[in-house]
């Protein structure tokens, strides 16, 4: 008689057998993709030039609404003809959008974005209002010629309340003036200054800060009511200014390319607060705890009280302007750095994530929906926006581009 293994044996190798060949025909889930900070989602560069551009297609810093639509103005040169600007528009999924007709030159300002979705340019001696559906000319203004003020403007800002303000930008033997329209185009008011304007800016009080230079290279700091030009207060200075922020108390802070410095001002009377020496020229930013940066050969960190909080290390060439997200960190693109050129700061001075691929602008990133970096590159013979993947969004207060924030309003409470 045979001797067979017991049942419970017979049961356990039955199902070894089953196992065994169910493992034979498994395939696991291929691994779920790593999103990589950094990784470039698209890219976009078909703006139109025609004929093929011989030199630089020069493209501007970008302008979001706020249903996502990217703005930007791209004008391109073959030879020595430039051509003439236009307002490109895209929609988040790089799809093209809109193309402006021709502006008047082949000079245009950054786009700026209305709060009821109006898109603003400047060109030369002309400023256009757009139709966000379609980039249509709703209307234009130019500044009289037989008043002898028709010259190149400039710092196209926003006022709390739909007001337009802008600027001559030059000095020279003409009338200087300062502008203020309204939504539809009408002039509200216009005030005669005394020099080319090179800064204007909206703070928290509605104060409207403008700096100009005269022939002499003499300076004035001024603040003007914005609701009919008035002067409240006016400061003669020896520096001249490159750029303006509003810190979040609410007072501008100045960076200056001659001497090269950095000041803090009162508001209300002028006064400075806190005047620094700094070691290169660049455009403020401010988070929402107040910490200004400054990009130039480093990434500088300031405390409010104007004191060095910290700063990396030198990047040779330099950089570009920087934005600020919500938890306060600073992106730029910056050369001549082994981490790669684009590069986001933690608000210790760390480094977060830098992109791998080089990606060298003067122009300011912006944080978009979902997170997204825009960054801008004048190249010839195309000029590119590049989507980068990111995980914040832009800073909500401060200062957290050079124009304010992603709309470029210049005007720290329109972001």
């Amino acid at each position: 008689m045979k001797n067979y293994p017991p049942m419970p044996v017979l049961i356990l190798l039955f199902l070894l057998a089953l196992v065994y060949s169910s493992c034979e025909n498994f395939t696991p889930d291929p691994p779920t993709p790593v999103e990589e900070l950094g990784e470039i989602l698209w890219t976009y560069d078909d703006f139109d030039v025609i004929p093929v551009a011989t030199e630089t297609v020069q493209i501007s810093g970008v302008a979001l609404g706020d249903d996502g639509t990217i703005y930007v103005s791209v004008t391109d040169r073959v030879g020595s003809n430039w051509q003439l600007a236009r307002v490109h528009a895209i929609n988040s999924d790089s799809t093209f959008k809109w193309s402006s007709p021709d502006l008047e030159s082949a000079y245009p300002s950054d786009p700026v974005v209305g709060p009821d979705g109006t898109v603003y340019v400047i060109c030369s001696t002309t400023i256009y209002a757009l139709n966000s559906a379609n980039g249509s000319i709703m209307w234009s203004y130019t500044p009289p010629e037989d008043n002898n003020e028709r010259y190149d403007i400039g710092w196209l800002t926003l006022g709390n309340y739909g007001e337009i303000f802008f600027a001559h930008i030059a000095s020279g033997a003409y009338t200087r003036k300062i502008y203020a329209l309204n939504s539809d185009g009408g002039v509200l008011w216009k005030r005669d200054v005394p020099s080319g304007v090179n800064n204007l800016a909206v703070g928290i009080s509605r104060t409207l800060f403008a700096f100009g230079q005269a022939n002499d290279y003499s300076t004035t700091f001024s603040a003007f009511d914005p609701a009919n030009g008035s002067v409240k207060w006016s400061k003669t200075l020896e520096y001249n200014p490159r750029s303006i922020a509003i810190s979040t108390d609410g007072n501008p802070i100045v960076v200056f390319y001659y001497p090269k410095r950095m000041a803090k001002f009162n508001a209300l009377t002028g006064e400075f607060i806190w005047d620094i020496e700094v070691a290169g020229e660049g455009y403020p930013t401010v988070a929402p705890n107040g910490s200004i940066y400054l990009l130039s050969s480093d990434l500088y960190c300031f405390n409010q009280d104007g004191t060095l909080k910290w700063e990396t290390g030198s990047y040779g060439g330099g950089g570009s302007k920087t934005v600020i997200d919500s938890d306060g960190s600073a992106y730029g693109a910056m050369t001549d750095h082994g981490d790669g050129n684009f590069q986001v700061y933690k608000v210790d001075g760390t480094l977060r994530w830098a992109i791998p691929q080089a990606i060298t602008t003067l122009q300011c990133p912006a944080i978009g929906s979902n997170n997204v970096v825009y960054v801008t590159v004048s190249a010839v013979p195309k000029a590119t926006i590049y989507a980068i993947r990111g995980d914040k969004s832009i800073a909500s207060s401060g200062w957290s581009r050079d124009t304010g924030g992603n709309k470029n309003s210049r005007n720290v409470n329109l972001h």
